[in-house]
């Protein structure tokens, strides 16, 4: 999940292409107890985002970004 590029999608409202940075040896740049990730427990992945584009009149958002930097971490819902 985290090691390759991936994209999220919401709807029809948003969409985010990203992709992690990598160390040295090839995998992907981690910061483990660290402010930055927002999910209890769960290392944050540094990222480049490729692309975010958010689109939602209802709540007037009109956002399009290229060539971010992103987080991403890990998480899973439970019923």
């Amino acid at each position: 999940m985290h090691e390759e590029r991936g994209t999220l999608r919401i709807g029809d409202t948003t969409e985010a292409t990203m992709e992690p940075f990598r160390g040295p040896g090839g995998k992907p740049t981690t910061l483990v107890d660290s402010i930055y990730s927002t999910i209890p427990g769960s290392p944050a992945y540094l990222a480049k985002a490729s692309s975010f584009r958010m689109k939602n009149h209802a709540v007037g958002v009109d956002v399009d970004l290229r060539g971010h930097n992103a987080i991403q971490g890990l998480f899973a819902f439970e019923a």
